[in-house]
């Protein structure tokens, strides 16, 4: 390895001070408080936060400005356009280009180019950030499969490394390309075989909860038998399966505050939500708020007594471990990478196709006595800071980029950071 800092150049479809994104926004500025004293990150993003049709007020536009420990560019539509990217990626100096989307327009331009020959050829990591999971692949499908058909065709990826975030997402690469893909499985726990994992081209490494802020103080929540207040923080779309979460809620008994927290993706589907929530039983209210401000999403989940997600899928979820992290149990489908929360008493892991089971873990929680929660409270706590605490973490992200620009000779895991293995989603922790 040389003494000069590898410089990453990102592109991902929206940056702080953006926060309806949601995850990919979260795990970029995680990653680069983690990661940016040793690498050097340069961002290309838009100019506004998700749905927004104003720029920022108070940031620079069309130029680059330094926003924490990365250098950002805000770009304006008209510097999206494919000549612009061209004359960027043939401007710049950097050592690896790093992609947080396959299907957006971004990415596609950019590998689109380079295919071409128009930009150098250099060392590309694509991180498709859930995109390929079976529930967002089915909408639109005829759309991708048509894109993904001329992908292949091209050998538009034939020798980047696939960035996933774990091993479900792996399967999931694999799965459409149907090749012996070059994927660094930067999944959201370290290796559990790092031997085997780089004869298969296939590493996992974790998408970061917040690194650098101190674990959520505990807030004391009273807990009544017969109530709860019950939160889903995801946006308002089909794939955050927020009709099914109403339709659960309408089959349970006792005095319930539901309150839906994220950014109508959907109109359609957003107004759809909004009638299932007006026919709810008397009993059970429910609020959606729309886009929250990331801090006022930390003080409603350390207010809940349930994180209600039955999400169609995730490549991580970090409402997840922030709720666990808050001492709120959750609830969630199995098309995550979670696993073992019911063991540790921190949550429920449920399939979609039982929504019996999912009414039957609601009304438990709201029949819970207080020292009965506070018991899930606890293990919902323990189970995220164990996560949140273990550096290997950290040093599974620093392989990738090490990695991909040639730079990784050997793997070196990081120690947990107790004698108890941290929870690997998609891996049950061992007791």
């Amino acid at each position: 390895m040389t003494n000069e800092r590898l410089r990453v150049l990102v592109s991902v479809a929206y940056y702080l001070p953006g926060f309806k994104a949601g995850g990919p926004i979260q795990t970029l500025k995680n990653m680069i408080e983690s990661l940016g004293d040793e690498f050097e990150f340069w961002l290309l993003t838009a100019d506004r936060d998700l749905g927004d049709t104003r720029p920022y007020s108070t940031v620079p536009i069309d130029q680059w400005h330094t926003q924490g420990k990365a250098r950002v560019c805000y770009l304006s539509p008209a510097e999206r356009r494919w000549n612009r990217w061209r004359q960027r990626l043939n401007e710049l100096e950097y050592d690896v280009l790093y992609l947080n989307s396959f299907w957006h327009h971004d990415s596609r331009c950019a590998l689109w180019l380079r295919r071409l020959g128009l930009v150098p050829r250099k060392p590309v990591i694509v991180a498709p950030r859930g995109e390929f999971s079976p529930g967002a692949y089915r909408l639109k499908a005829w759309k991708k499969r048509a894109y993904l058909f001329a992908a292949k065709s091209i050998g538009l990826c034939h020798d980047v490394l696939w960035h996933a975030s774990n091993a479900m997402e792996a399967e999931h690469i694999r799965a459409l390309f149907r090749v012996k893909a070059k994927v660094h499985c930067a999944s959201d726990m370290p290796p559990s075989t790092p031997v085997e994992a780089l004869a298969e081209n296939i590493h996992c490494a974790p998408n970061l909860p917040s690194p650098l802020r101190a674990l959520p103080a505990e807030v004391p929540r009273r807990k009544q038998p017969g109530a709860a207040r019950v939160v889903l923080v995801g946006r308002m779309s089909r794939m955050k399966n927020v009709d099914y979460a109403l339709r659960v809620l309408a089959q349970v008994r006792g005095d319930v505050d539901f309150r839906v927290l994220g950014p109508p993706e959907d109109r359609e589907y957003d107004a759809e939500c909004r009638t299932l929530a007006e026919q709810l039983p008397p009993g059970v209210r429910a609020t959606i708020l729309g886009a929250v401000p990331p801090e006022d999403v930390g003080r409603e989940l350390a207010a809940a007594h349930l994180m209600f997600l039955p999400t169609r899928g995730e490549n991580f979820g970090h409402a997840i471990i922030e709720a666990l992290r808050s001492g709120c149990p959750v609830l969630i489908s199995d098309q995550t990478p979670w696993r073992g929360l019911e063991d540790d008493r921190a949550g429920w892991i449920l399939p979609l196709d039982e929504a019996e089971r999912f009414r039957a873990v609601v009304q438990q929680v709201i029949d819970m006595p207080e020292a009965d929660w506070a018991e899930w409270s606890a293990g919902a706590r323990r189970f995220g800071e164990r996560f949140a605490c273990d550096p290997a973490h950290v040093e599974a992200n620093r392989q990738l980029f090490l990695r991909a620009a040639g730079r990784l000779t050997d793997l070196e895991p990081a120690a947990p950071s107790d004698e108890r293995p941290a929870p690997r989603p998609g891996v049950r922790p061992k007791e």
